[in-house]
């Protein structure tokens, strides 16, 4: 992923000494409310129109 550019994301336990730098930032689970916050901000995805 970091090779792509692409922001990581690290969840639960931040490991100590060098796999800390594996990731740009740490979350302690994926239900955080910063996390939570930051996805319903930006709205669902709308698929197709059902009739």
């Amino acid at each position: 992923a970091r090779r792509a550019s692409l922001r990581v994301l690290g969840v639960g336990p931040r490991p100590q000494g060098d796999g800390a730098t594996l990731a740009d930032g740490w979350l302690p689970s994926l239900d955080a409310p910063e996390l939570l916050a930051w996805a319903h901000a930006l709205g669902s995805p709308r698929g197709p129109q059902q009739s």
